[in-house]
């Protein structure tokens, strides 16, 4: 026999469902502005709610593992993987920013990874490689590349900055287009304080 829910817990139940009717409601191309303020108000007023149901940053990483050509096992998978690099890679003193950018890592892997497989397939084939298709692989390969280390360096360069390193104008430090390191943080700032 089922047991008769609290108020409390009734409360709750009900704003979530009453929040994922509205959510359900914009969520066509042609939603009006009537629904999109309702659903504003929701989210508004439930705080926290509607972003354990969906992730508007982990939005783009779930649609790039739905859209993959590729077994329902190997879509599970990216998505564990994609969990657990997340878990790894966030720490207990992470702010908004590096939240953010833990997001872009990760969502830069899954698609390095994803594109790194089409390349071996492509170059492993047994029925050769044409020069223009080589060439659209690998320069595709070399883009996610790029995304990705440019995604690490921006964490790493918070988190640098964030440590309390003696880095006075953020836009120096930031800016800098040298690799992360104690040298060129030290070294950007000592052409700062030259120009001071």
């Amino acid at each position: 026999m089922a047991t008769k829910p609290k108020p409390k817990e009734k409360a709750v139940t009900d704003r979530a469902k009453a929040l994922k009717a509205a959510i359900a409601e914009i969520e066509v191309m042609d939603a009006t502005l009537e629904a999109r303020a309702r659903a504003r108000k929701l989210m508004t007023e439930n705080g926290d709610m509607w972003r354990a149901s969906y992730e508007v940053a982990d939005g783009a990483l779930v649609v790039w593992i739905e859209a993959m050509q590729a077994t329902g096992l190997t879509k599970e998978l990216y998505t564990l993987e994609c969990k657990r690099l997340k878990q790894e890679l966030l720490t207990d003193k992470d702010g908004p920013l590096e939240k953010l950018l833990i997001g872009q890592v990760v969502l830069a892997w899954v698609r390095l990874m994803y594109i790194d497989q089409f390349y071996t397939a492509v170059f492993s084939g047994k029925e050769g490689v044409t020069f223009e298709r080589g060439l659209f692989w690998e320069k595709r390969l070399t883009m996610a590349q790029k995304r990705f280390d440019q995604a690490t360096v921006a964490l790493a360069r918070v988190r640098r900055l964030l440590q309390g390193s003696k880095v006075k104008n953020l836009n120096v430090a930031v800016f800098n287009p040298l690799p992360v390191s104690s040298a060129n943080t030290d070294a950007a700032v000592r052409a700062y304080d030259r120009r001071r």
